[in-house]
């Protein structure tokens, strides 16, 4: 095996080849993406020799002996289109993967004022520079799983340690629940927990942002056997359409439950909907709720009528980092959920509690349900001895 990097974002659609051709045929379902400066481990040499590759779209064919394949048998080649086909892999250089990081002196001078475009009213609000950064608790060494959309290609603003597709990355979405957790500051905002690590796992259907039930399952089952700490699902699936009588809901129970047992950390949205229903995997016994509040500290208008919910979180104009200098602001549910996750990072290095003594603390005293809205507040998590 050796490494090699991609110089373009590449479609793998196909995983199948015979000794003359191998058909990439751009109307066939993507087995999988590979993004720009991905460096991945492939088979030494070619695979095979003088495979005819076919792109019908373009509407060429050459013949080409520079492939290789990788661990789940997708092929990869030097050739990009039929203009000139420019190479998309390069030689791996092996280069230092250190994570970036501020001095202490920095954390301990941090100013809120001088910082203001690059930090979030309720990070202020919860003094999280003073109550964690400043005592060096950051999020370090922490793995959180983010189950989403991607996360977009060179962003330095986020430590992303892996990142796995399983479905169509539109990195959006999840780009925004990464900043928000784990946001450096250095090329953009700054997270809850800068210093921790993301792990992606892309698990959106098609086109457009909508979790696909079977690939969650997937992701949450490869983010157990990585030991994240964390998962963060940002997502919410409705009871409706038969989801309850699926093979699939049991088997998201069971890995929630498996995940669980391991110290492993889950947190979802509670959704965003006024609806008298429940959505999953929020409505988990194994999984944390959580609801939003506004700025004003009030919850948010749309939010399900169930009894699952545990807490309410920052959830309204939350100031987001989508690489290059472009920032914008996340709200929902879905941002309250992310928020979290960060704050659980930071708690979590700090204590070294697992997801089972967690969820004890929190629930000792919660009614449980969202006819009394309880907010996230350095209160609130003093209250639960989850901060001393």
């Amino acid at each position: 095996m050796r490494e090699i990097t991609f110089l373009e974002d590449t479609w793998i659609r196909t995983s199948i080849a015979n000794d003359t051709l191998l058909d990439n045929d751009f109307n066939k379902h993507v087995l999988g993406f590979i993004r720009k400066g991905k460096t991945i481990k492939v088979k030494d040499g070619t695979h095979r020799s003088n495979i005819r590759i076919t792109d019908r779209v373009n509407n060429f064919s050459i013949t080409s002996d520079r492939w290789f394949t990788d661990q789940n048998g997708w092929y990869y080649w030097y050739g990009s289109t039929s203009e000139g086909y420019q190479e998309i892999i390069s030689q791996f250089t092996s280069e230092s993967n250190e994570l970036n990081k501020w001095p202490d002196s920095f954390w301990n001078n941090f100013s809120y004022i001088e910082n203001a475009e690059k930090i979030n009213w309720a990070l202020e609000r919860l003094d999280i520079v003073n109550n964690f950064w400043t005592e060096g608790i950051r999020g370090n060494d922490i793995r959180i799983a983010i189950l989403d959309d991607g996360i977009r290609g060179n962003n330095k603003n986020l430590n992303v340690v892996k990142e796995s597709n399983y479905g169509f990355p539109q990195y959006n979405h999840g780009t925004k629940c990464a900043n928000l957790i784990g946001g450096k500051g250095i090329a953009g905002v700054f997270g809850i927990a800068p210093e921790s690590q993301i792990l992606s796992y892309c698990i959106s259907h098609d086109n457009n942002s909508i979790p696909n039930i079977n690939r969650v399952n997937l992701a949450l089952n490869e983010a157990i056997e990585d030991e994240v700490n964390i998962i963060n699902m940002s997502f919410y699936i409705s009871e409706k359409n038969q989801f309850l009588n699926s093979p699939q809901y049991n088997l998201m129970k069971t890995l929630i439950s498996k995940a669980h047992a391991k110290g492993i950390l889950c947190i979802s949205s509670f959704g965003n909907t006024p609806y008298r229903r429940k959505y999953y995997p929020s409505c988990f016994e194994d999984c944390l709720s959580i609801g939003g509040y506004d700025t004003q500290g009030q919850p948010l208008k749309k939010m399900p009528k169930n009894d699952s919910l545990d807490f309410l979180s920052p959830g309204e104009n939350l100031r987001v980092h989508l690489g290059d200098s472009d920032n914008s602001f996340f709200g929902e549910t879905s941002a309250s959920s992310a928020f979290t996750s960060g704050i659980m990072a930071l708690i979590i290095q700090r204590s070294g509690l697992k997801s089972h003594k967690v969820m004890n603390l929190i629930r000792t005293t919660n009614n449980g349900d969202n006819s009394g809205y309880i907010n996230l507040t350095i209160d609130y998590l003093k209250s639960k001895k989850l901060l001393q």
